[in-house]
């Protein structure tokens, strides 16, 4: 009776095991199936398709498509949006124009990732239009020193703008940014010459560095209530004079305004806000600030180097005067005729 009793719990294990691998191999297959259709390898012969050939959405990867300025490549990342795409690619990046990308690929057939596509392509002045198909523009323009007009975004699948336009030094506006973005990571850092930024998403949630370094920047846009991340957004942006109210919800304001020396007032710091080291050190021109709430757990560094601060600064959740120092280094109190009030109750 043991004997048999320990052969059942055998073919249950095994029956637990093989149902179990079973389910791993759905969950891959269907993981797949999120690929558009179209975008499966169907064979094992890699092709290099000439220009003027009409490129298939069906591929295997390694196959290669060649135009007159691009090399486009089928390729797979398991980490990706979709897994498996054409990347495409600049073949010299001395031109000031290229030919436009939206006609070469059926947009209902295939994806296609512009990640680094034109970057150091520091002579082109004018962008292509983007493909209705493109799921990635991380740092596709990054280095475009030249570039002027950014091209519209009007693509539906795109959700990936990673330091898209960093080093942009000539770009003056900002592009339509999609819906469905939902971090502008380093997007326009280092603009220089960037002086308008367009309508932001509703549903944003990050602007980390997204217009740090933009030295000509004057105002900030309307900021969606769905941003919580703010981290050194504005760093070094030494024109800008002008912030908008900022999102009820914002809960990191690190080094977001460091360096911005012409900024004069912020009226009122979000309730909810937990980290805001530094995020005014070297705000030269600072003179007034509302209140810092008592969520922020880190305001190391905070007012540093803030020569014209002057009034009273309320600061909820703290007290003595050991925390001078950590806050205000190189702050003249009397000179500047500065109050800190400490609440701790």
């Amino acid at each position: 009776m043991t004997k048999k009793q320990d052969l059942r719990k055998i073919f249950i294990l095994i029956f637990i095991i093989v149902i179990f691998v079973i389910g791993l191999i759905m969950a891959h297959y269907l993981d797949r199936r999120k690929v558009d259709e179209g975008c499966k390898y169907i064979d094992y012969k890699q092709r290099v398709y000439e220009a003027g050939e009409r490129m298939p959405s069906k591929a295997h990867v390694g196959d290669r498509y060649i135009t007159r300025d691009y090399e486009y490549v089928f390729e797979y990342d398991y980490y990706k949006m979709y897994s498996y795409y054409w990347q495409l690619y600049v073949l010299d990046k001395t031109k000031k124009e290229y030919e436009p990308i939206k006609n070469l690929i059926n947009e209902d057939e295939a994806f296609i990732s512009l990640e680094e596509t034109f970057k150091e392509c520091k002579y082109m002045e004018r962008a292509p239009e983007i493909p209705k198909n493109v799921f990635d523009l991380s740092y596709t323009f990054k280095g475009c020193t030249a570039l002027k007009v950014a091209p519209q975004i009007s693509t539906k699948e795109v959700v990936v703008l990673y330091g898209t336009f960093e080093d942009c030094m000539s770009l003056v506006t900002t592009p339509f940014i999609p819906y469905n973005v939902r971090s502008l990571r380093g997007t326009f850092k280092n603009c220089k010459n960037l002086k308008e930024i367009t309508e932001l998403p509703s549903g944003i949630t990050s602007l980390y560095e997204a217009f740090s370094d933009c030295e000509s920047l004057i105002e900030t846009p309307q900021f969606p209530q769905s941003i919580i991340n703010m981290n050194r957004t504005f760093e070094n942006c030494t024109s800008l004079t002008t912030v908008h109210q900022l999102p009820a919800g914002l809960e990191n304001m690190e080094e977001m305004f460091l360096g911005c020396t012409s900024l004069k007032e912020i009226n009122e710091i979000p309730v909810l806000v937990k980290y805001m080291r530094c995020a005014f050190e070297g705000c030269v021109s600072l003179e007034k600030i509302g209140r810092i709430p008592r969520s922020a757990r880190s305001i190391d560094g905070i007012f540093n180097n803030c020569t014209s601060l002057t009034g009273t600064v309320v600061i909820e959740g703290r007290s003595g005067e050991a925390y001078y120092e950590d806050f205000f280094e190189g702050v003249d109190f009397e000179k500047q005729n500065l109050e800190v009030i400490y609440i701790n109750n």
